[in-house]
């Protein structure tokens, strides 16, 4: 199921807060609803308490006529005109009766004071008959009244009369209106103070923080990675700073990744492209190679037979001497060329190392005679027992040999052998030390390359360490090239002891850590 078939599932009243501020989503959903149920909770109470004081404000004139009500009564019986009338008047100057009037037991009006008198004889004579009290609205003068009758007795219980008390009912609507307008303004008021209180509560705890959370995001989107949000505020928006900063590390660690796949299949697809260029100038150098074989040794055979001759005169003969040399300095170059385009194909068998460092520096003490250097030869006997191509690793140390008699004229130069490390029977490691000039940067980072050289014009190839190097490939080791802290150059090949499948073991870290020397050196 899709995320819009999922929001599609969600009530209309959610997807309508899409694009709604948190502020206003609170306001709507929270302090609304608030709102509603205080005006609704405030119209019952207005009920009540309106009722109330309506039924108050009825029941005051209800004392005021129970409170005159004896004294009027005997001044009815004795017969005092003016009492009553005083005590009439008395009613109404309490303020809060509108007007006061007595009526016979007969219904008619005896006197009244005030305004607000009706005249209503049968009514009249229903409560002096005996009826209780009664109170209702009507008008009385043109303006509409609230009349409370009481009648009145002597002392045998014979009715005197009836006693109407009136008050306005716009006093009784001004006072309830009094109660409205109060209760709206407090709960205005109350409202107001709520929806204050809401909001700054809601910017103190969840605003800020959730300001802060996206000011956090914006510097993430305008390329600031490395920021990370705070955790503050309630847990939930702490919970959101977690997940963002724990998504900001997955990305970064799945960009790293990326960036370090990017590298690896970039460095495979130099490694690659740099050895099929090697293979494609080992074909070409051993195609070379065996078309110039034949003729120079055409060359050389016929120097020879002219030199056999007797009649040549000194200097013929030295021509022919030096046409010869520069024969075998030519089959030299040729042999490099076959060395180098030779493919690993040889049968690895078990050898010692110290018979292969032997047999090598046999193979260049012609070399090492003519360039007057000493050799010293140290290591174990017989040493690490490998297996490997002899013929290809005797040729890789005959020429690290010749490389450093021609750096080192004079000199002297150490071959050593055994266990690399201390990692004993898995790698053998060989190393060719001098007393040289050593390594010039430049030089280092390209010693290994093939036809690079650093010797005159018509001295060299620039084949021999290439071919050191394709041999330790061949082999599952390496070679690497460092200057020693006396001076001088090192080179140090690692072979592993067995082939095929052991062959893929990673160097020893004696080995690692001597390649990473003789990169910054």
């Amino acid at each position: 199921m899709t995320e819009d078939d999922e929001l599609g599932r969600e009530p209309a009243l959610w997807r309508r807060w899409t694009g709604w501020s948190l502020r206003a989503s609170l306001v709507v959903a929270v302090v609304l609803p608030l709102a509603l149920a205080a005006v609704g909770g405030t119209v019952l109470v207005m009920r009540v308490v309106e009722e109330a004081a309506v039924d108050r404000m009825q029941d005051e004139v209800e004392l005021v006529a129970r409170a005159i009500r004896g004294p009027l009564s005997r001044s009815l019986e004795l017969g005092r005109e003016t009492a009553v009338v005083t005590t009439l008047e008395s009613a109404f100057q309490i303020g809060r009766v509108y007007g006061a009037s007595l009526y016979d037991e007969e219904g008619e009006l005896v006197v009244s004071v005030g305004a607000g008198t009706r005249e209503e004889p049968d009514r009249v004579e229903e409560l002096a008959e005996g009826a209780d009290r009664l109170g209702e609205y009507a008008e009385a003068g043109g303006r509409e009244v609230y009349s409370y009758f009481v009648p009145l007795s002597g002392a045998a219980g014979r009715s005197l009369g009836v006693l109407e008390l009136t008050r306005q009912r716009s006093d009784i609507d001004a006072h309830v209106a009094e109660l409205r307008t109060g209760a709206l303004g407090l709960l205005g008021g109350v409202l107001l103070l709520i929806t204050g209180l809401v909001l700054v509560g809601h910017h103190r705890a969840v605003g800020r923080p959730l300001s802060r959370l996206l000011g956090s995001m914006g510097r993430v989107e305008a390329g600031v990675r490395g920021h990370r949000a705070r955790r503050e505020g309630p847990r939930e928006i702490a919970r959101l700073a977690t997940g963002l900063n724990a998504m900001l590390d997955s990305i970064d660690a799945a960009e790293a990744e990326v960036q370090e796949r990017r590298n690896a299949q970039t460095r495979l697809e130099t490694e690659l492209r740099e050895a099929e260029k090697l293979a494609a100038v080992g074909r070409l150098s051993a195609g070379v190679a065996h078309e110039l074989g034949s003729p120079l040794s055409v060359v050389d055979g016929k120097a020879q037979r002219l030199l056999r001759a007797d009649h040549l005169s000194p200097p013929h003969r030295e021509e022919l001497e030096g046409l010869r040399r520069e024969v075998r300095r030519m089959e030299s170059i040729v042999r490099q060329l076959l060395q180098f385009g030779k493919e690993g194909g040889g049968t690895p068998r078990l050898v010692e190392a110290g018979t292969l460092a032997r047999s090598a520096a046999a193979a260049a003490r012609e070399e090492l005679r003519r360039h007057d250097v000493e050799l010293e030869l140290e290591g174990p006997a017989p040493g690490p027992e490998l297996e490997v191509d002899p013929a290809r690793v005797e040729g890789a140390l005959s020429n690290l040999l010749r490389n450093a008699a021609h750096a080192a004229p004079g000199g002297w130069i150490r071959l050593r052998w055994g266990p690399a490390g201390e990692e004993e029977g898995g790698w053998a490691e060989f190393t060719v030390e001098d007393d040289g000039p050593g390594l010039s940067p430049e030089v280092q980072s390209r010693v290994f390359e093939p036809f690079f050289t650093t010797k005159a014009t018509g001295e060299g190839t620039g084949l021999g360490l290439a071919v050191v190097h394709g041999v330790a490939e061949e082999h599952g080791g390496q070679v690497t090239a460092e200057n020693r802290s006396e001076g001088g150059a090192l080179f140090r090949l690692v072979l592993p002891i067995r082939s095929g499948a052991d062959g893929e073991r990673s160097a020893p870290s004696s080995f690692t850590s001597s390649s990473s020397a003789a990169v910054t050196t």
